[in-house]
């Protein structure tokens, strides 16, 4: 798993996939998951914190998933690095705020 992470900051996955499969498919995939075991957590009366942690585990990952896009996207100077930039921008704000 330490291998995923690495890559992806140091810039050496496509930003194609980088973009589309690891940011929107599996990111959003991953935010979905969480959500839903907070509000499962929530709705079943578990303690707070099980919330709370469901729902604090996305930031970190969502900000990472943001970083190596925009870094990525610099890097490799694609014509289309301000619109992954913009999209994952809004990606970050959106799933932060659900």
């Amino acid at each position: 798993m330490p291998e995923f992470f690495v890559a992806r900051w140091h810039c050496h996955i496509p930003i194609a996939r980088l973009f589309w499969w690891d940011m929107l498919l599996v990111g959003t995939a991953v935010n979905g998951a969480l959500t839903l075991a907070g509000l499962l957590a929530i709705a079943n009366r578990l303690p707070d914190a099980a919330a709370h942690i469901a729902f604090a585990l996305l930031l970190p990952y969502n900000l990472f998933m943001f970083i190596a896009v925009v870094r990525t996207s610099s890097r490799r100077r694609t014509p289309f690095a301000p619109l992954f930039q913009l999209t994952g921008l809004i990606w970050l704000v959106t799933f932060t705020l659900l």
